[in-house]
């Protein structure tokens, strides 16, 4: 986690407000136990913002990579957060405890993208590489979804460590990417296919 290694100066508003949110936890929090689970990139069904972005990078049936996009980062899906969550609820422990939640091994941000584009569009995709500097002015002017956070997100390693999980929870994550696959795609088709997924993604319902 970035929060709290780099005095902050990384941080989104929106991960500075969650990471308050846990300072103020832990000032006042008075329960017996308290648990913080801190899960990285979730995705799955029903996903209306993961997945389009990563969609949003291909044109004409060409995937657009930012740069060589061969960062290692931690993924988590639906299930596997569920999972954590039941843990808690199952565990003994007191006191106010965080941890880190996420699938049992990173992926490599590129192999990601690359297996979903070929399962939603059924073909592997050609690909074009976009320059570091270029996303950089993009993401400076804030043209389309770029911004300086995404482009971090595209470009730099954030591998999360969930032994503190493993050990005091017995959390055991069991769902990886390519399971995944075949439900998202079903879900995709469910809703009219990848087109209705980028035009309508914020009048589909949460289900």
């Amino acid at each position: 986690m970035l929060a709290g290694q780099q005095n902050n100066a990384m941080l989104s508003p929106y991960g500075y407000s969650k990471l308050l949110a846990e300072e103020t936890l832990r000032e006042h929090s008075r329960h017996e136990a308290c648990f913080v689970l801190r899960p990285r990139l979730l995705y799955g069904p029903y996903d209306k913002i993961i997945l389009p972005r990563m969609l949003r990078m291909v044109r004409n049936g060409v995937l657009y990579k930012a740069g060589s996009m061969e960062s290692t980062i931690s993924i988590c899906h639906y299930r596997n957060f569920a999972h954590a969550v039941e843990c808690c609820l199952r565990s003994d422990l007191k006191g106010l405890r965080m941890y880190n939640i996420t699938d049992a091994q990173p992926v490599v941000l590129v192999d990601m993208v690359r297996k979903i584009t070929a399962e939603l569009y059924g073909k592997t995709l050609s690909e074009k590489q976009i320059p570091i500097p270029v996303l950089r002015l993009l993401a400076f002017l804030r043209i389309g979804d770029m911004t300086p956070l995404f482009l971090r997100n595209l470009t730099r390693n954030a591998v999360l460590d969930i032994s503190l999980a493993r050990m005091e929870l017995g959390y055991q994550p069991t769902v990886q990417l390519e399971q995944a696959l075949p439900e998202w795609l079903d879900w995709v088709q469910r809703i009219g296919g990848v087109t209705a997924l980028l035009t309508e993604s914020r009048e589909l319902p949460w289900q």
